[in-house]
């Protein structure tokens, strides 16, 4: 279920960052995460240090025409499940994963 053609590609930004003594380049994707963690052109297998998220949540906010935040909660654990699964791909093995929710939506 990988990136079929480049026009579903994210896009990708990177900043190297060099201060006290750190010098890491930091890559921030964006587009649909379910995508790019499953295609290891986008993010190669054990390539990440840190990963963080913070999921939709399905309080049915307007957005306008580009997402919908009205979703089933089976279908929304299901969704979760999937970014867990593909983010534990991408870590390192001594990497870390940050996954914020907010509880009172749920």
């Amino acid at each position: 279920m990988g990136i079929k053609n480049e026009s579903d590609l994210p896009s990708i930004t990177e900043t190297k960052i060099d201060q006290m003594q750190f010098n890491t380049t930091h890559t921030l994707i964006i587009g649909d995460a379910l995508k790019a963690l499953q295609d290891e052109e986008v993010i190669p297998t054990s390539s990440i240090d840190l990963m963080v998220t913070s999921p939709p949540y399905g309080l049915e906010k307007n957005y306008g025409d580009t997402y919908t935040d009205k979703f089933n909660l089976d279908n929304w654990i299901e969704m979760m499940e999937k970014v867990a699964n593909f983010s534990y791909r991408i870590l390192k093995e001594n990497g870390s994963f940050f996954f914020k929710c907010i509880s009172n939506s749920i």
